[in-house]
């Protein structure tokens, strides 16, 4: 099996994304290309910080991103998250090639200075990339790389993730549950375990667990939950 970093090249494309034309997919407005950058440059913040200092983190991105639901922000999904990740000193952007989209430019990263994982949970504050959210190159196929992100706020005991990200109707809160990716709701209770994240014309509609690419946190130091996995070369 690949792991989340190997399999960047089969999902992460590193391509010139054009702009969002068509009606079913214009909702979303994420992932733009990253301007020419400079020599990358290294963390800054996590790597001196203790356990406690770097969960004090995590509460002020996850208090920052609350404050932010229901605003309609001038960003895009990726920009959102980098705000939020440089009021605690981060440049999650930093270790990105010049024709990276946002998100990749993020994973990017994600993986060199931090872990990228997809089994086990994440904890507040860590981030979820999602791939193929909506035909950034417009050739009408599935293979679009990483094209969205959002900030992880919390885990319920049913182990659905919430998470906080930025559409195209501004800052929202939804769901993620990978024990049952292709199910809406739980039966029962009716509690939402995935929201619709990707509207494709004639083609329905695609939940957050089919479109779910990875977990990344740059925040290593803290103490992780036992089922807080890595994945191989990760």
């Amino acid at each position: 099996m690949k792991s989340a970093h190997s399999e960047v090249g089969d999902f992460v494309k590193v391509r010139q994304l054009l702009p969002l034309a068509l009606v079913a997919n214009s909702w979303l407005g994420c992932a733009h290309q990253l301007p020419a950058r400079r020599t990358p440059q290294p963390r800054d913040a996590a790597e001196s910080q203790t356990p406690q200092s770097l969960a004090s983190d995590r509460e002020t991105l996850v208090r920052w991103a609350q404050k932010q639901v229901g605003r309609h922000i001038y960003a895009d999904c990726s920009d959102f998250i980098v705000r939020g990740y440089r009021s605690v000193g981060l440049r999650l952007q930093s270790a990105g090639h010049r024709r990276d989209n946002g998100v990749t430019a993020i994973y990017r990263y994600a993986a060199s200075q931090g872990t990228v994982f997809r089994r086990g949970l994440p904890l507040p504050g860590d981030l979820i990339f999602f791939r193929d959210t909506y035909d950034a190159n417009r050739d009408g196929r599935v293979n679009d790389g990483l094209t969205h992100i959002g900030l992880v706020e919390r885990i319920d005991d049913n182990r659905t993730v919430w998470f906080i990200h930025r559409l195209r109707q501004g800052v929202v809160r939804h769901h993620l549950n990978l024990d049952l990716p292709h199910q809406r709701t739980q039966g029962g209770s009716g509690a939402i375990l995935n929201d619709f994240l990707r509207v494709a014309e004639g083609k329905g509609e695609t939940l957050t667990g089919e479109l779910f690419f990875a977990y990344g946190s740059v925040l290593t130091e803290q103490i992780k939950d036992p089922g807080y996995s890595n994945l191989p070369g990760s």
